[in-house]
């Protein structure tokens, strides 16, 4: 093993990235436990816990982090928040140092809020985000690929 179970706290690890000098980043969800997920780093070529990039206590750490993908930032995929009834999950994104920066989640107007549950982020050729989205949790039904700017939040939803 990489990284074992438990080290730097990692209990329910989902998305995985290499940065610049090449630390692995972790998005560990914190599976069956009351307090949020985190981002966690370890050196890339030895696998030690350096420390927690965006850590548990942090106000707007990620409560079940999925995907994970940096650009310009930072850009974490929240399958769900905390609370009862599997509550809306969100896009944020946070510097490369884990600065809290924006909470990208769609406008309401434009994308039901209940239906948000982003799973994986990446970016595309064109330099914008694109999101994949469990839609329906209580039925596995359905799902969408959302696009957004990384740079101004904004979702798109044309080829404008």
């Amino acid at each position: 093993m990489f990284v074992t179970s438990g080290s730097g706290g990692l209990l329910g690890p989902r998305g995985l990235i290499f940065n610049h000098p090449g630390h692995l980043l972790v998005s560990n969800q914190n599976v069956n436990q009351a307090f949020a997920g985190e981002i966690l780093r370890y050196n890339g070529k030895t696998g030690v816990f350096i420390r927690a990039l965006v850590p548990r206590t942090d106000p707007n750490a990620p409560f079940a982090p999925r995907g994970i993908v940096l650009g310009e930032a930072l850009f974490v995929a929240e399958f769900i928040g905390k609370g009862d009834n599997n509550p809306p999950g969100r896009l944020l994104a946070f510097t490369k140092n884990g600065k809290f920066l924006a909470d990208l989640t769609p406008d309401p107007s434009e994308f039901p809020r209940e239906q948000f549950h982003p799973r994986g982020v990446v970016v595309g050729p064109d330099g914008l985000l694109y999101v994949s989205n469990f839609r329906d949790l209580a039925t596995g039904l359905g799902g969408h690929v959302l696009r957004f700017d990384p740079e101004t939040g904004d979702a798109i939803y044309s080829d404008d």
